[in-house]
Formats: structure tokens, sequence, C-alpha cells
């Protein structure tokens, strides 16, 4: 019977237009939204998924209450429910009928709209996992939407009023209680409505972590809307039937029963599984050694300002169920205190804790204001306390807490000395590589007189020297290189300057480079250009249709993607570079095996020095003739065991040019020299972090075919679908006509 009812709901719903109008318009307005303004994956560099469900949740939100507006209300209006309800159908096959017809029909809009995920999926090498992941939050959100929608219509007799019910019904589950959960963070009102609703769920489950607590949520809703919807038809035909004896517990509220003792059972007792492919959301094997290794005890301070975002305040809650993590491996006394800087006083004490303020933008009546909010932690591990001065949506919390620990775990550190008196950067100037780096080794600056122990260093970093090296001081390096020393180098060989106006650039030389082909290794005196590269904003232009934000591509600032497969490499997904010159290989006679590292895209090539650098000039195919060049190589010496890392800029490590799109850039660094440093634990944990998911390099046309393609596919998906539903009806009216005349 409920097969019948699925089959009438749809016909009935496809002889209309209003469908089509409505799967169209939305199709068109999701497309316009995520292809055609600054959301759009070429825009921002960046394939992110977690975007695209975003996007296609907002869109839900409005399809799925014009779908269940009817369904109940205007079998109320129109007299045929109580004839439904007459005749020996059971209600749960109507309401379970009319709930199926409409999640087909919603289910039907994310179909058409998947293209988007296989064109991000093609552009770019994300994790399958969270697509799927994706994909199934979104049928459990339109699931939980549809029965809210349903149970709306039951509520009236006018569909219009059971629209606005609910859309007030879903904006409820979708932002109301969200915003109410944030007036008191932390306490159990907050956790409450936090569980009530719908994005804490959703997000869980579309960035790949799938558990049980989440799954019940949505079943938990869906069972009690449908629950309700029933009870509210038994009170319409209670009022033509004879009532019935009054039991204790109805069935509606014996259902509500059992679904609040599954959902309070569920916190207590449940399962997490991480379906991302490097296992992002679980504890890595470094952090179980690292905590268990710990012997004393750990005090962790959560510094949490009131007003957060959505966002931050999840993210909150994710340090939180990380601590609880850690303390069910230590074995010794672990104690978490989250203090909410909710007086002026708190917030004071935080900050002489090393707690940094993040500038927190908010709208208030279409003004932006800008004010800061304390977010960090500090870690005591017996008598020494480590600071992490900020928590944001991209920061890696496990490594975060795992090189704290193991700051304290190490009892004899390397040191790494930074090379100076030749302009090169300031520690201050790359103190997040600093800050990280200090973790596993004493860091500190070294200068090259003549009475310099150089011996005592580990690894010594060369990071953007600009006053040439004497033969003296790179007799040194020799000397140390053949003990056995090692080498970071990062040299800004070409330079030039990042504007729209055409600028002269040069090749700053120092030295280094022709004491580097010694060993078998040669930077060349060229700057790199690639299709894959970083863009300078514009006006905007437009197109068509469309108003495009306008982006000019910098070719000399290239997005390397290209990585070997190495220690330092592993895992990475970009780096962004200022300027590079190509490295290649020569004949040596010291025993140096060449590595590269890292590459330009196969859609790139190299422009002779000295040149002009104009970025309003087009590049065509031809300017990118000499694909894949190496950026930065590896020299090992394995009879001394030295090692020189070498990359051709050293900008990429300032902290002006850190930022959640460009995190591999940090990495990149950190990790050359902790492998340098003979110490590569941290290096998978931190390398597990960069979830940047880069474009592959595509020219504007390519890029425009994508984004059109896009655009009218699913418009193309509602046509086709009305053109289907249009001849399915005029095949069974020619049946029924020439039966008549037979």
């Amino acid at each position: 019977m409920i097969k019948a009812i699925i089959q009438k709901e749809l016909t009935a719903s496809l002889n209309t237009s209003f469908i089509y109008l409505l799967l169209g318009l939305l199709a068109g307005i999701t497309g316009a939204v995520y292809w055609f303004t600054d959301l759009n994956i070429f825009y921002r560099g960046e394939a992110s998924m977690d975007l695209l469900f975003r996007v296609l949740e907002h869109a839900l939100l409005l399809l799925v209450p014009c779908l269940t507006m009817h369904s109940i209300a205007n079998e109320r209006k129109a007299g045929t429910l109580e004839l439904l309800l007459s005749k020996p159908i059971k209600s749960r096959d109507i309401i379970g009928g009319k709930y199926c017809a409409a999640l087909v029909q919603a289910t039907f809009f994310l179909l058409i709209t998947s293209i988007y995920y296989f064109t991000v999926f093609f552009l770019s090498d994300t994790d399958p996992a969270t697509g799927w992941c994706g994909y199934l939050g979104l049928l459990l959100v339109a699931g939980c939407y549809t029965g809210l929608g349903i149970f709306a219509s039951s509520l009236t007799r006018d569909a219009r009023i059971a629209l606005l019910t609910g859309s007030l019904f879903l904006l409820c589950f979708r932002f109301l209680f969200q915003c109410i959960a944030g007036i008191d963070e932390g306490s159990l009102f907050s956790r409450l409505f936090h569980f009530l609703s719908v994005e804490e769920h959703f997000g869980n489950i579309s960035r790949g972590i799938i558990d049980t607590r989440d799954l019940i949520y949505f079943c938990s809703i869906i069972t009690l809307s449908l629950v309700g919807t029933g009870h509210r038809l038994f009170r319409v035909n209670s009022y033509r039937a004879p009532r019935a004896k009054k039991r204790f517990l109805s069935p509606l509220h014996r259902h509500v029963s059992l679904l609040l003792a599954v959902n309070i059972l569920s916190c207590f007792l449940f399962f997490r599984f991480d379906a991302t492919s490097n296992k992002l959301y679980s504890l890595s094997p470094i952090s179980k050694s690292t905590i268990a290794r710990a012997h004393e005890e750990i005090t962790v301070n959560l510094y949490i300002s009131d007003g957060l975002s959505p966002e931050e305040s999840r993210l909150g809650r994710e340090c939180l169920h990380l601590l609880k993590e850690f303390k069910n491996l230590h074995h010794h006394r672990f104690t978490i205190n989250v203090i909410t800087l909710d007086t002026e006083e708190k917030q004071r004490t935080a900050m002489e804790q090393g707690i940094l303020p993040i500038a927190h933008e908010t709208i208030n009546h279409e003004m932006v204001q800008l004010r800061t909010i304390l977010f960090g932690a500090t870690i005591k591990v017996g008598n020494h306390t480590t600071t992490i001065p900020r928590i944001r949506p991209f920061t890696p919390l496990e490594y975060e807490f795992t090189r704290a620990l193991k700051q304290y775990d190490d009892t004899a550190k390397p040191l790494v000395g930074f090379l100076t008196g030749h302009n090169e950067f300031s520690l201050h100037d790359i103190d997040q590589v600093v800050r990280e780096i200090s973790s596993i080794a004493g860091v500190e600056p070294v200068s090259m007189h003549p009475d310099s122990d150089l011996a005592r260093y580990k690894v010594i970093c060369i990071i953007g020297p600009t006053d040439s090296f004497s033969p003296r001081e790179l007799d040194m390096l020799e000397a140390y290189t053949t003990q056995g020393g090692r080498l970071f180098i990062a040299l800004n060989h070409a330079m030039g300057k990042v504007e729209l106006t055409p600028t002269y650039g040069f090749i700053n030389r120092v030295g280094i480079e022709d004491w580097l082909e010694r060993f078998g290794l040669r930077i060349k005196y060229d700057f790199i250009v690639d299709r894959s590269c970083n863009a300078i904003p514009a006006a905007h232009t437009s197109r068509f249709l469309f108003s495009f934000p306008k982006r000019r591509d910098f070719p000399y600032a290239p997005i390397i993607i290209n990585f070997s497969q190495h220690p330092i490499t592993d895992n990475l997904h970009s780096i962004s570079l200022e300027y590079a010159s190509s490295i290649e290989t020569l004949p040596t006679l010291f025993p140096y095996t060449f590595t590269w590292l890292a590459k330009s895209s196969s859609m790139s090539g190299v422009k002779e020095s000295p040149a002009i650098l104009n970025p309003l000039n087009t590049m065509t195919s031809r300017d990118f003739n000499k694909p894949k060049r190496t950026v930065a190589a590896l020299l090992h010496n394995e009879k001394t065991n030295s090692a020189i890392v070498t990359i051709t800029d050293a900008d990429f490590m300032q902290d002006d040019s850190y930022s959640p799109a460009h995190y591999d850039n940090i990495s990149f660094a950190v990790n050359a020299i902790e492998w340098l440093a003979d110490d590569p634990g941290l290096i998978k944990l931190r390398n597990k972090y960069t979830a940047r998911q880069t474009i592959k390099p595509t020219d504007h046309r390519t890029r425009a075919f994508f984004a059109y393609t896009n655009f009218f596919f699913p418009l193309a998906g509602v046509g086709a679908l009305a053109l289907w539903a249009y001849q399915k009806k005029r095949r069974k009216q020619l049946r029924r006509l020439y039966s008549n005349e037979l």
C-alpha cells in the first residue's frame, strides 16, 4: 500500500509545473552562488568540499518546506484525508508514503547537483571519504527536514501556513538552537542546545566522522516528526470516531520517552569511526606513544572567550574531545580546566599566560564590527608550561598538544643554528617555524666568526641572505659538511615585486649558488612561471549573464603541487612561492646523491634573467613549454651522513605569508629541518593536517567550461525530468483515449 501512495504522490507532483519551477530556480541559484561568486573554487584556488556541502545544505533549507507544504494540508482542505483514514489503509502507510515521495524529490535535487562534487573531485586530489560522508550527511539532513515539513503540514489546512510553519521549524533546528547554545558556552544548557542543532551533527558527518550519536539524532528527529504527524492524524480522525479509553501513556508519549532514553544512553555508549584516509580525527601512534611515556602530572587550561562563532564553538568541543582521548591514555593525573573568559580579570590573566587575541568580525545592523577574542591553551607538564597562544579552525590540535608533550619527553635535544651576518631573516620574521622547531631542538642564532664552532650544531639554516659570503665563510661551510654537518638553505635567488604594474626582475647572487655547484646542484638564473599560481585581486568583469570577481593570475608566484615520495614532502599538498628559480643536477666529484623534492606543474616554463615582469600580459601555452622544473632538492652524502636541502625561495617561510590556505609552507620548512636533525617523529603527524586541496592548473577557457557546464547541467536535468513526465502523461492520455474509442 505504501508503494501505491508513493507513486500517487510523485505522479501528482510531476504533473504540475510547480516542482519544475522550484527545482530549476534552486538549481540555478545554487549554481550561480557556487560557480559565479567569490565562493567558486577557481577564485579561491582551493577544492573545499565543506563549502560545497554548506551551499547544498542551505538549498535544502529552502527546497524541503516547498515540497512538503501540500502533503497533508491539501488533503485536509479538500476533505480527502478523512476519506483516506476511513479506508482500510494504515495511517503509517499514508505518512510513510508522503514522506518517501517528498524525500525522493529532495534526493533528485542532490543527484542533479552531484556534478559539482565530481567536478571538484576531478580537478583536485580530494579524499573520496569526505565526498560520500558529505552526501550521507546531506541525505540525513534532507530526511530530517522532510519529517519536520510533513509534521508542519499536518498542523493546518492551509498550504501557505504549512510553508511558514515548516520553514520556522527548520530555521529553529538549523540556526536558532545554535545561537541559543552560544549564550552560555560550556554550560549544560549550552550543550543541550548544541545537541539539538542540526549543524552540530551534520558538521561532524560532512568532515568524515561517522558517530552513532549523530546517526541516532537524525533517526530520532525523523521518527519523532512522523510519530507526531501520526498523532495529529489520529486526533483529526478521533473527532469523527468514538473516543477510546485513555491510557496512562499515549503512543506519542511512549515514543518520546523511548527516543529520549536512547539519545541519553548514546551520549555514554557510542561508536566513533574516522572515515578520512589519513585518519585526521584519530590519535596517531606518535601521539599515543608520547602520552604513554609521560610520567609527570599534566594540567591543561583551555581559555575560551564568550561570543565565539559556531565554527569556533565546535572547535572548542573538538578540543575537549581530543584532550579526553589523551587523558584516557595517560597513566597518571591529567587535569582539564575549561576557563570561560567572561570577566576582564580572567582575560588579563589569560594574556599574562601568553594567550594572544584573535581579531573577530561581527555584523550588527549592517555594520561590520571588529573585536578581539581569546582562544588558546596552556599545557603544564610537571613544572614546565607551554602555551598555545591561538587556537583557530585550521589549528592542528593533535600536533600542537603532542609537540608540547614531546618537548619535555626528549632529554637530549639537537641544536639548530640560524645563520646571521648576511642580512638573513631574523628569528622574529619566521617565528612560526622557530616555535615549532623549538619543541624538538634548541634554537639559536649563529655567526661565522673565525672562532665559531659550527660543529656544535646538528643543522645550520641559511634563510634569505642578501649579502655575499666571503671565501673564508664558504670554506667554513664546506668543512662543516665534510664533518657530517647538515644545511637547510632557502635563497631569494629570483627577486621582484608582486604588483599589477610592470616591474624589473633580477637575480640576487650571494655566492652560495656557485658553492652548491661543486656538490652537483645548480640554481639557474631564471624565473619559474606556472599556470598553477597565485592571483592578484582586481576589478570585477562581466561575462554573459554573470559578474565575475576578477583576480589576475600572477604566474611568477607559483603554487607547487608536485612532490617526491620523501619523508619531508610526504602528504604535502601545496606550497606557495613568491618567486622561484629552477634547479638542475650537475656532474660532481663529491659523493652526493641528488633527489628532487618539489617541482612546478605540468603547465610551467621559465623566463631568463633579466626579465620584465608584467602580470598584465596574458601568457599562452608557448610560455609554459618547460614543465616540471625542480624548485627544491636534497643533496645527501651517505659516507659522511651530511645533507643539504635547498629551495629557491625564502619568503614563503615568513609569518606574514602564513595562512590556513598555505599551511604547507610552514610544514615543508619544519619537516626539512626536523629531518635534517634526525628527528622525523612529528613529520608524519604534521603532514596529517596539511589538508588544503589545490586545484589542478587550468586555463581560463577550461575554467569557464567547467563553470557553465556545472551551472546548466542541473537545469538540463530538471528539463529532462519534465520532458519524461510529459511523455509519460501523454502516453497515458493516448491509451485512455484509445480505450474509450474501442
